[in-house]
């Protein structure tokens, strides 16, 4: 009996030490549950809560054109200058130096362009002069020539018409001498002599044809070496134009020169790109700056872009196309809907006037944002993440 009791009771014993240990536990459980609550009512509010920004203005980076020794400053921190202002000078003694015998060279080319041309126009003309003459004689041979082959064809051309006429009287008379003959009237001699003579005239009609197609070859070939002389004596004088050429190429390229020289001497004088204040003026005449570095920065009094900076953490919660409403610090309460501009890849360095501790260094991700105009440079905001 005693042996049977003993397992219920252990089965009793058991339960009552789980029920125990499970009273014991509800607080604990109940203090993890609150501090879960706790934390994403934390990321949550870390996520909605207004990020601090600025209203940041336009800015130009003057930078050194090349690499020169400065000799004037001609602006001081703060000073408000137009587009276009000197900003600097650079020495330029070396380019203005390389200019100067650029440009005399290029005075030289010109020079010696002028007489070249002048040397080839004096010799053409003597050689238009001499072509003249000789070309006169030789027109003279070769149009000799062409007129008595045509005076020769002209001849054989009405030898051969009149030969014809023969031909066509001969055959009228042979018919008359062959009806006379017929009749008795005539003898058999007559017929058989005006035969010979209208097959000897028929073949001269032969020979004379062959002699008009050859003379007439002969007038064309004549013709011909006539205009192939006078083209090629027009050619043997040649092109002035081409001659010079060549030199012209030269002045063309001395002039790039002295384009390009020209620029870098204007460069030596550093203007300013666009209307604004300067702002971290960092050179002094006497100073030697080399090609790119920072001169001064031309700030705009407009404001070009919003940024707010966001904790790293809160990075992959980002997207561009998420709707985000500005506040300004003189506006508070009044929120304006914007557009994310951009996301910076790499987290920046936190505005001090924006830190929590301007002695401690902060970084973020920025947020760029579109601006409605009316923010002013420098200017405190309050930027909203709207929920997605």
């Amino acid at each position: 009996m005693s042996t049977g009791a003993e397992p219920l009771r252990a089965r009793i014993s058991w339960r009552k030490r789980l029920g125990r240990r499970g009273l014991r536990s509800i607080p604990m459980l109940v203090w993890c549950a609150a501090l879960l609550g706790i934390a994403v009512l934390w990321h949550e509010r870390r996520i909605h809560a207004p990020l601090k920004g600025l209203a940041e203005p336009g800015s130009f980076e003057v930078a050194a054109p090349r690499e020169a020794r400065v000799t004037q400053v001609a602006v001081v921190e703060g000073q408000r200058v137009e587009a276009g202002a000197v900003l600097a000078e650079l020495d330029a003694a070396a380019i203005t130096e390389q200019l100067a015998s650029a440009r005399h060279e290029l005075l030289a080319l010109e020079a010696e362009l002028a007489s070249e041309s002048e040397l080839l126009q004096s010799q053409r003309t003597l050689e238009q002069l001499e072509l003249d003459v000789s070309r006169g004689r030789e027109t003279q041979r070769f149009a000799r020539d062409v007129e008595d082959s045509r005076l020769e064809l002209m001849q054989t051309t009405a030898e051969l018409a009149e030969a014809r006429v023969s031909v066509r009287g001969l055959r009228d008379e042979y018919d008359r001498v062959r009806g006379l003959a017929g009749s008795g009237v005539a003898s058999a001699l007559e017929s058989v002599k005006v035969t010979t003579q209208h097959d000897a005239l028929a073949k001269r009609i032969t020979e004379l044809e062959s002699i008009e197609v050859a003379r007439r070859a002969r007038v064309a070939a004549a013709e011909e070496r006539l205009q192939s002389f006078q083209s090629a004596a027009e050619a043997r004088l040649g092109s002035i134009e081409r001659q010079l050429q060549p030199l012209r190429w030269r002045i063309r390229a001395q002039e790039s020169v002295v384009a390009e020289l020209e620029l870098q001497r204007e460069a030596c004088v550093v203007r300013a790109p666009g209307a604004g204040v300067v702002q971290g003026l960092q050179r002094r005449a006497g100073e030697f700056v080399r090609e790119g570095d920072s001169l001064c920065r031309i700030v705009e009094p407009v404001t070009r872009n919003l940024v707010a900076y966001v904790p790293e953490e809160l990075y992959r919660s980002l997207d561009p196309t998420q709707p985000v409403r500005v506040e300004r610090a003189d506006h508070p309460g009044s929120l304006r809907p914007a557009r994310i501009r951009s996301i910076s890849p790499a987290v920046v360095s936190v505005p001090v006037q924006l830190r929590a501790d301007p002695r401690v260094e902060e970084w973020a991700i920025a947020l760029h944002v579109e601006p409605h105009g009316d923010e002013l440079p420098g200017q405190s905001l309050r930027i909203y993440l709207t929920p997605r």
